[in-house]
């Protein structure tokens, strides 16, 4: 495999073999011949120790495969980077999935770190910049947080029983036990003691609208635990022209609360 633009992968100090992106935007990899003679698999299913360059085929990681990509930051750890990389006056979407495992070097969770390390400030890449005509900032008193859901990654490697992987969102678990809900013979529909669907996540009907609940147990809940459903808003919108320069932004920031007949709340709009 050719070593331009490509990155070593270690394993407790022993090179494990190289990763390098190919035309199509993936990252391929290759095992070492030594880890090959002395090695284990890395992740069984999908990179099977023998000598051979693996492509991932399905797009899940952003072109990589699964056990590299857990070395990556989660998505907070990514807004993060992304806003220390414009800090350096570095444009992230211009980085690619080795450059930020580069960045992760020696530092990141997992058992495995990638070589050549290499700091923020040495990509030389385009500069984006956002102007802000104002700010209002926004205080608000909150008692104790919980997540209405949790989302579950199931990948095919770690489980023989599952060909594809399986992802989905579910109730958490404080909405499961006091609603005494379950799973049947399907995976992510959860029913009550009556049998009675109370909720699912609509991807595993090929539908983008996230987990659903029926209104009358979800009510249920928020009165038996005293809690109020609320929505955080952080979003943003940005259109760049040919040269990646952002030419026009909307962010959005503020909390939405279900009152039980309708959504109330405020946000604040800062747009250029």
């Amino acid at each position: 495999m050719r070593e331009g633009n490509a990155l070593q992968v270690f394993y407790d100090g022993k090179l494990v073999g190289t990763l390098a992106m190919t035309a199509d935007h993936k990252a391929a990899f290759q095992y070492s011949e030594e880890w090959i003679e002395n090695g284990f698999p890395i992740s069984p299913f999908s990179l099977p120790l023998k000598k051979q360059v693996f492509v991932p085929t399905k797009d899940y990681f952003d072109g990589l495969f699964g056990v590299f990509a857990d070395s990556l930051p989660d998505n907070w750890g990514r807004l993060l980077l992304d806003r220390l990389l414009r800090a350096h006056k570095q444009n992230p979407d211009k980085l690619t999935v080795l450059d930020r495992l580069a960045i992760v070097g020696k530092s990141g969770m997992g058992a495995l770190t990638y070589y050549p390390e290499k700091k923020i400030d040495e990509f030389n890449i385009s500069t984006v910049t956002k102007t802000y005509k104002r700010e209002e900032p926004v205080t608000i008193k909150l008692e104790r947080i919980l997540n209405a859901t949790q989302d579950l990654l199931w990948e095919e490697e770690f489980d023989a029983s599952k060909e594809e992987v399986l992802s989905y969102s579910h109730p958490c678990a404080e909405l499961i036990n006091t609603l005494e809900l379950r799973q049947n013979k399907y995976d992510g529909y959860y029913y009550d003691v009556n049998n009675e669907l109370i909720a699912f996540d609509t991807d595993l009907t090929n539908q983008k609208a996230g987990l659903i609940i029926r209104k009358d147990a979800l009510d249920k809940f928020l009165k038996l635990k005293k809690f109020h459903l609320v929505w955080f808003v952080n979003a943003s919108k940005e259109i760049h022209d040919e040269s990646l320069r952002i030419t026009k932004f909307k962010d959005w920031t503020g909390l939405l609360e279900y009152t039980g007949d309708s959504i109330q709340g405020e946000y604040y709009i800062v747009e250029s």
